[in-house]
């Protein structure tokens, strides 16, 4: 669905494979995030957590502020890739528990 909806159509084989590895690179998240992390208390709600993390990607990647144009499948894929890695550190955190990080070398 991620690639109809970037590239207006169906994804092939090979393209579909494409998309999954470049998505896979990008769900890893800074380190330095964790320190965002820590500002909040446990109480803390996961969609208030996730909600500055999303906004502090702009911090860790400044030159696609510029909105080129040539960025936005990059941007797009990033986006794609860590939203989900963001929501299950906002969880984990809310509930006390260790980050569990992407594994890259799943299919």
């Amino acid at each position: 669905v991620a690639n109809l909806l970037i590239y207006g159509e169906l994804p092939s084989s090979e393209q579909y494979n494409n998309f999954t590895k470049k998505v896979a690179v990008h769900s890893l998240m800074n380190e330095r995030l964790h320190y965002l992390f820590q500002t909040f208390c446990n109480s803390s709600h996961p969609m208030a957590i996730m909600l500055a993390a999303v906004g502090s990607l702009s911090a860790f990647y400044p030159d696609l502020l510029k909105f080129k144009e040539a960025d936005y499948e990059l941007t797009a894929i990033r986006m794609i890739a860590k939203i989900p890695t963001i929501a299950a550190m906002s969880y984990k955190y809310s509930i006390g528990q260790p980050f569990i990080y992407p594994d890259n070398s799943l299919d």
